[in-house]
């Protein structure tokens, strides 16, 4: 059985420390410490999974649509894969040490869905969810480089770009989103964006789930009563306002 990952704190472990880098455009000394977004672009390090692979086949481009740890530590990832040669990149895909299976879910020309199992999460995965940052999908693989984009408060985006350039070879913040991340309406109180926001950094919202609603309120110290409660007012919020815009 594979070990599950203790996360940040096991990364941490097996790096030497650095000193911590500046980096400019994420908020200066003394600023609203708000919810922003941030796209990333790093390079995947060698002997990691999909390095290989989108070096051998630069054209073809992987999205990750979805993923969920299973139970004994592996991960299940759904794929949207576009490439001119999938039947090779199948094989190729199958070969990789850190995947267990590769299923086909479905293929149209230069286009397939697959289902994925590895052995355990990316580094990046990993320190993003100790950092609690929201990781948006789809997470964009194309010839040696992933692209994903994140949302949090400036200081974990700050915390999350210092933790990847200790572990990836090269890390670049390709779009910063200085306004306020503006995911809920101004009828929400602040206590019900701060439970929204807590409950997508957590992976509640997630399709399938990544926490439940039980590891959630124990998270976050409260009752599952009053956790239901304040997540269906909240998401009544956001319907009846999503169906006032539309008339």
């Amino acid at each position: 059985m594979v070990e599950p990952h203790t996360g940040l704190r096991q990364l941490q472990a097996t790096k030497t420390p650095r000193v911590q880098p500046i980096f400019r455009g994420l908020g200066e000394s003394g600023e609203e410490d708000r919810f922003a977004v941030v796209k990333l672009r790093f390079e995947i390090p060698e002997g990691g999974l999909y390095y290989r692979i989108s070096r051998d086949f630069p054209e073809m481009i992987v999205e990750v649509r979805g993923s969920h740890i299973l139970p004994d530590g592996r991960v299940m990832a759904e794929l949207h894969v576009i490439g001119p040669d999938l039947t090779e990149l199948l094989e190729a895909m199958r070969r990789e040490p850190d995947v267990v299976a590769v299923t086909v879910a479905a293929t149209e020309g230069p286009a397939a869905k697959w289902q994925i199992v590895v052995t355990r999460s990316s580094p990046f995965i990993l320190v993003a969810g100790d950092l609690e940052v929201l990781v948006r999908y789809p997470r964009v693989i194309q010839n040696g480089m992933f692209t994903v984009e994140v949302a949090g408060r400036v200081s974990q985006l700050q915390r999350l770009i210092s933790e990847l350039k200790r572990i990836y070879p090269h890390v670049e913040v390709a779009r910063f989103g200085r306004d306020r991340m503006r995911t809920v309406p101004d009828t929400l109180t602040p206590r019900q964006d701060a439970l929204l926001h807590q409950a997508l950094a957590a992976g509640y919202f997630d399709v399938p789930r990544r926490v439940s609603l039980t590891q959630l309120a124990v998270k976050l110290g409260k009752s599952k009563s009053s956790l239901s409660g304040g997540l269906a007012i909240a998401e009544k919020k956001l319907v009846e306002s999503a169906a006032i815009s539309r008339g």
